[in-house]
């Protein structure tokens, strides 16, 4: 028996990869005369001319899709929801088999609780078709598990990619697959199982569409029952004992997310730990829960880009008043997506800068993962120290260069008014009103100086913005702050020449010249 890696090889060493789903992940430096431009739906980082895009709606019509491709010696792409953000789905100047006209139930097994579909079905029609078709069920089926944070993921997807939910004792989602259908490079249908073509049934499940198009797909299902949600927030030292703890009391689904606010108490630190268990299913289920809506969503999107602490205040404060709910098995795995976010973000902070949130999996064994995201934590923050320093020094040496400035200026002004002062003086005027004038003088200067500077600052802040990625104007509390430091050491420069004015010796001042 080969293994995944060994049929991998073999499969390219056979040429298999010159015609299969996937296969080549390549963007030329010059783009074909013709054919498509497409993309993922999440990152937008993939944009690839294919070919032509075609929506079969059969498995003969996905074979000769493939053949006549062979024939052309053209490759051939696969996607579904096109969620994926790794550029699997796509090969430039390929014909690309969009799955989304391979929508259909074929057969729903009661009995045993199996179910089988078509591939380019997502999981909200999945989801829907279980709860319509039993409704009168006293005892009714739902899927296992599903990726969390989007729905509209095509089961082929979830197939090729060997996803896995938030299952807390639950395999990838291999675990769930029966058998599937598969198209082959050659255009052949075969049938895989764990008895049928093995091999093929091990390598095309997280094979990301590299040994053929999946076309229907077999699935495990599980009886749908309730569960209760228990949130906490704690931090990460607490956590692997937290889930050996929660996994021992027989909850089923759980999950972990955590601050990203640049903060060494709070970075990769404190968190939101979210457990499902099983309860009764004679239950009831409330009528209203707390929930987050798609404009709350918008809005924590929002907050996570301009202000991370009060991002995951709001959002640890929203979850833990839903502690203690209670959802169906399968609908607390769905999600609220929200599409072209950062479009929204763009029309809401009046800069766009082709920015993006990429989802990065990285598998860390239990007892290491505190001392992974420490490690992590030291080399963000350590970055941001240094910057902190670097830019926090030269700000301490501008701020005195201003300083000097400014009480040089004044000084050299009282001199330069000394007879004028002790004149004032002699006919009357208060030291006082000498003192404050001179100092008035001196928030005047700085005042002019601040509202120049912000407004250049502006200008060449938008003009860097039309030549770089990812510039960003500051919000409004730091140049506030700044104009108030900036006031607050002209005060502090001009009090010394103004303290020299208020104590001017007035015989000695009018005998100067």
């Amino acid at each position: 028996m080969i293994s995944r890696r060994d049929f991998i090889e073999l499969a390219t060493k056979a040429g298999i990869a010159t015609t299969v789903p996937g296969c080549i992940r390549h963007h030329s430096a010059e783009s074909p005369t013709d054919g498509i431009t497409v993309n993922d739906v999440h990152s937008h980082l993939n944009p690839t001319r294919v070919h032509d895009v075609v929506r079969p709606e059969s498995i003969d019509a996905v074979q000769s899709v493939v053949r006549a491709a062979r024939r052309a010696g053209r490759k051939v792409s696969v996607s579904g929801g096109r969620h994926a953000m790794g550029g699997q789905q796509f090969a430039t100047d390929s014909t690309l088999i969009d799955m989304n006209g391979l929508t259909r139930v074929i057969e729903f097994d009661r009995i045993g609780g199996e179910i089988e579909v078509e591939a380019g079905i997502q999981w909200p029609e999945l989801y829907q078709y279980l709860l319509e078709s039993q409704v009168n069920e006293t005892k009714p089926w739902a899927f296992v598990q599903k990726q969390t944070g989007a729905d509209k993921l095509s089961i082929g997807g979830a197939l090729a990619a060997n996803v896995h939910g938030r299952g807390l004792r639950l395999p990838p989602f291999v675990g769930d697959v029966i058998a599937f259908t598969i198209v082959g490079p050659d255009g052949m249908v075969r049938r895989c199982s764990r008895t049928e073509n093995p091999e093929l049934f091990r390598a095309a499940i997280g094979g990301y569409g590299l040994f053929g198009a999946v076309v229907n797909v077999r699935l495990r299902l599980t009886p749908r029952h309730k569960v209760q949600r228990t949130v906490e927030v704690i931090d990460i030292d607490d956590l692997p004992a937290m889930f050996d703890r929660r996994i021992a009391a027989g909850y089923q689904y759980g999950d972990f997310q955590f601050a990203t606010q640049l903060d060494p108490d709070a970075l990769l630190r404190k968190g939101v730990f979210s457990c499902y268990r099983p309860v009764d299913d004679a239950t009831p289920m409330p009528s209203g829960r707390a929930h987050l809506t798609p404009e709350n969503w918008r809005e924590l999107i929002l907050l996570a880009h301009v202000d991370r602490a009060r991002a995951f205040q709001a959002y640890s404060s929203y979850y833990l008043t839903t502690s203690g709910q209670y959802y169906w098995s399968d609908e607390h795995q769905m999600s609220t997506y929200i599409p072209d976010y950062h479009e929204t973000l763009g029309a809401r902070l009046g800069e766009y800068a082709r920015g993006t949130e990429m989802i990065s999996e990285i598998y860390v064994p239990r007892d290491a993962l505190v001392r992974f995201l420490s490690d992590v934590r030291s080399e963000v923050l350590t970055a941001d120290r240094l910057n902190s320093i670097v830019f926090g020094g030269f700000a301490i040496v501008a701020l005195a260069i201003a300083v000097v400035g400014v009480a040089g200026v004044l000084a050299f002004s009282v001199s330069a008014r000394t007879r004028e002062f002790g004149i004032r003086l002699a006919i009357g005027s208060q030291p006082s009103r000498l003192l404050a004038g001179v100092i008035a003088q001196g928030a005047l200067i700085a005042a002019v100086g601040v509202i120049t500077g912000t407004v250049l600052g502006y200008a060449l802040a938008r003009l860097a913005n039309r030549y770089f990625d990812g510039m960003q104007m500051p919000s409004t509390l730091p140049v506030v702050a700044s104009a108030f430091v900036l006031l607050a050491a002209a005060v502090v420069a001009s009090a010394l020449p103004a303290a020299r004015a208020a104590r001017v010796d007035v015989i000695q001042a009018l005998r100067s010249d």
